[in-house]
């Protein structure tokens, strides 16, 4: 007779089938003592030889009435009715799949997408599984899953999360690259929302990586807003620096003492400008503000001035906190 032989691996149990019996398919063979070995015509068994069975801790044997192969072979339990009544595509699927099996109710359905994207999903679709945790990376995957099988209450419910939570979600993932994604995949998906918020991350990009994060990735109509709104975010910070220095300028006349500041001081008010105004236009963001506006610029030559920067950097945090506006709003769902 065969012989089962298990072994426990992360995420999942596999188990190994040794003999060969025609009497047996894999989910009928009985389990067995696991002290009983492989024993095949006398000779030992080399168990990395042996064909495997993979079953996912999610979704066991007994969860559900059709087990789904992933591509790498592992297989998942789910409800059947489940699956047809959440995707019309499945549903055409296991229907066409039927048919070539001359109409018997299929106990087995191959699907190519790896596991680990499989499990996604499927937690995603049965209630009881689901866990609103959306990193970035399983975002995507849900989103281009559910936009192949078509279901669209799992496109519905990341848009609304998404909508709901869109601050947090971009504190987790507020970098460029990320913000690169979501916006790409916020435009396939008409996620407006999600389009703005990676664009209020894109605007601060360097002018250094611009090329690596923007123009070679963006499509001509979307280039041509981003550096609308970078310019517009760029005049906005010169016109604030300029109003802040205008409501410093009489302390900037005059030293401490009260006495006229000489030209090395004048220089040194002139270059600290210049490199700021430079530095907002190179990357225009909070964080190259206060970079580039040393703390005793205040002390030694903008004397009552202090209060104007403080202002300019908590209105520069609120412009930045704000969404974009974002051109063609008919093309956006949300």
């Amino acid at each position: 007779m065969d012989y089962l032989r298990k072994r426990s691996i992360k995420g999942a149990k596999q188990y190994y089938i040794t003999g060969q019996s025609t009497q047996h398919t894999l989910d009928t063979i009985p389990p067995v003592d696991e002290s009983d070995g492989p024993a095949y015509n006398g000779s030992p068994v080399n168990e990395t030889d042996l064909p495997l069975i993979e079953y996912s801790d999610d979704f066991p044997p007994s969860y559900g009435d059709l087990q789904i192969v992933s591509s790498d072979s592992v297989i998942f339990h789910f409800h059947r009715w489940l699956l047809e009544y959440m995707s019309p595509v499945l549903r055409n699927m296991l229907k066409t799949a039927e048919t070539n099996n001359r109409g018997r109710r299929l106990q087995e359905f191959k699907i190519q997408e790896y596991s680990t994207d499989l499990t996604n999903l499927l937690k995603f679709i049965d209630p009881k599984k689901m866990n609103p945790e959306l990193d970035y990376n399983v975002l995507i995957q849900l989103l281009e899953l559910a936009s192949k099988y078509e279901i669209t209450k799992l496109i519905d419910w990341i848009k609304t999360w998404i909508s709901d939570n869109l601050d947090e979600f971009f504190t987790n993932h507020n970098n460029k690259g990320s913000a690169l994604d979501l916006f790409l995949m916020a435009k396939r998906f008409r996620m407006k929302k999600l389009a703005q918020g990676a664009f209020r991350v894109l605007i601060k990009v360097p002018d250094a990586e611009v090329d690596l994060y923007v123009s070679n990735h963006l499509p001509d109509a979307d280039y041509k807003l981003f550096v609308y709104l970078r310019h517009n975010r760029i005049k906005w910070f010169q016109e604030e620096i300029k109003t802040m220095l205008a409501r410093g300028a009489p302390a900037t006349l005059m030293s401490g003492d009260g006495l006229a500041i000489n030209d090395t001081e004048y220089v040194d008010i002139t270059r600290t400008v210049m490199e700021l105004s430079f530095a907002i236009v190179s990357e225009p963001s909070y964080d190259s503000l206060v970079r580039h506006f040393p703390q005793s610029f205040y002390v030694d030559y903008f004397h009552g001035s202090q209060a104007a920067m403080e202002e300019l950097k908590k209105k520069a945090l609120v412009l930045e906190a704000e969404l974009p506006p974002m051109a063609l709003a008919n093309e956006w769902d949300d």
